[in-house]
């Protein structure tokens, strides 16, 4: 149905998509990102569903189709409970690009979860805009040095020379990868 691509088949597949598992919901979306743009609006309106499984793996679906239309509600579920869905609305929002999530993302870098923080350093970079360099420069001097390592990547990705004078100090850290990272970016 997915690649047949008929958009009569959206609201079946998503009638599909409760009382499954996580690996039949992940084929139902992947059909339902082969369909593409006519399927932001009905997995828009799942963002808010109960099954937090649902939430992930829709926001998944409408990072993979691509849209920016899918931004406003990816917006307004980027502070969800579960930290598994704000960690693939940030993925999501990172490959559709939109320079509007900037100010949302920079929010969430100080989220409480790690690998939320992780992936939206990455995200930051990724979209590349300098609106991140503050908020990513104050992340340049976090404990953990993965975060370190990463925020120079990410900075080094945008490219904003502002970020130089906060570089070439992370030049002399302590842990070798972010030196390296440091020096690349």
């Amino acid at each position: 149905l997915g690649k047949i691509g008929d958009t009569q088949a959206i609201s079946a597949l998503i009638q599909t998509l409760y009382g499954k598992d996580v690996f039949e919901q992940y084929t139902v979306l992947r059909s339902l990102i082969y369909i593409g743009e006519p399927a932001v609006v009905p997995l828009v309106a799942l963002l808010d569903d109960k099954d937090k499984h649902i939430r992930k793996n829709v926001a998944w679906a409408l990072g993979e189709i691509g849209n920016i239309r899918a931004i406003p509600a990816l917006l307004n579920v980027i502070q969800d409970p579960e930290s598994e869905v704000r960690s693939s609305v940030v993925m999501a929002l990172g490959q559709i690009g939109g320079a509007q999530a900037i100010s949302a993302l920079l929010e969430t870098l100080y989220d409480e979860n790690r690998m939320v923080r992780w992936h939206v350093i990455g995200v930051l970079g990724k979209i590349g805009n300098s609106q991140a360099v503050p908020g990513l420069l104050k992340m340049l001097y976090e404990k953990d040095k993965s975060f370190r390592s990463s925020v120079a990547q990410a900075l080094g990705q945008i490219g904003d020379t502002r970020a130089i004078p906060d570089l070439l100090e992370a030049l002399h850290d302590t842990d070798a990868i972010v030196r390296s990272s440091t020096a690349q970016a």
